[in-house]
C-alpha cells in the first residue's frame, strides 16, 4: 500500500447575515410635528464572532430621510435600535428601514 500526499482543508463558518429587521411604533396616528420613537429589532443568522457595525437607513414614502449607525457586540444574535421621527404635514406616510453590516 502506498499512501497519497495529504491535502489540508480549512473550513470556515458561513458569514453572519441579518435575517430579520422588524420595526414597531407605539401608535400610528399622530399630530403634525409630534415626535414618535420607532423601535427596531435585528436578528442575525448566528452569533457574531466579533463586534460589527450596522448601517440602518430610514425611508419615508420610499425616500431616504436619515441614517443610523449602531454596533452589535461580539457573541450577539441580534440587537435592538431606536430612533425618533416626526412629520411636518398632514397625510399618510409609509416608513421602513434597511439594515446592512458595514
Amino acid at each position: 500500500m502506498v499512501k497519497s500526499n495529504v491535502i489540508t482543508f480549512t473550513v470556515t463558518a458561513p458569514p453572519v447575515t441579518i435575517t430579520n429587521n422588524t420595526i414597531t411604533a407605539p401608535k400610528t396616528t399622530l399630530t403634525v410635528g409630534e415626535t414618535i420613537t420607532i423601535t427596531g429589532t435585528l436578528t442575525f443568522s448566528a452569533a457574531l464572532p466579533s463586534s460589527r457595525g450596522i448601517d440602518i437607513k430610514v425611508y419615508v414614502n420610499d425616500t431616504f430621510v436619515k441614517g443610523i449607525q449602531i454596533t452589535a457586540p461580539s457573541g450577539s444574535t441580534g440587537i435592538n435600535y431606536n430612533f425618533n421621527i416626526s412629520f411636518d404635514a398632514a397625510g399618510t406616510y409609509s416608513l421602513y428601514t434597511d439594515a446592512n453590516f458595514m
